[in-house]
């Protein structure tokens, strides 16, 4: 089983993250995905991923919508589909996911800079 989206990084969660861990595993867990919400979680994501190896994967980069203090409530900048058969691995996935962002990054992110500078 993988869990595809936990904030294990966050302070709350280092006290007893071993213990967590160890009962991911017991529970069938083989690996966790963990989404920045903000790099100033960056260290502490890539701390887990060498403290826990091939348990822990971090997923640093651009965010799908606006990032407030309440993270994932800000308004959508852009999303799109992934189809996902059933024998695709993560790799699989994770591939088709970058094609898509390399297809609609740089569209999208010209659009941010072009609403910023002329309103």
């Amino acid at each position: 089983m993988i869990d595809t989206h936990t904030h294990l990084y966050l302070e709350q969660f280092s006290e007893d993250i071993t213990d967590v861990v160890n009962r991911a595993l017991q529970a069938g867990v083989s690996r966790c995905y963990l989404p920045s919400i903000s790099s100033k979680h960056n260290h502490s994501m890539l701390e887990l991923e060498k403290k826990f190896p091939g348990f822990f994967y971090s997923m640093i980069g651009l965010h799908p919508c606006y990032v407030n203090e309440n993270y994932d409530e800000g308004s959508i900048i852009f999303q799109s589909k992934v189809e996902v058969g059933e024998q695709d691995s993560i790799e699989d996935i994770a591939k088709s996911v970058r094609q898509l962002e390399y297809k609609h990054y740089p569209e999208v992110i010209q659009k941010i800079l072009f609403k910023k500078h002329v309103g």
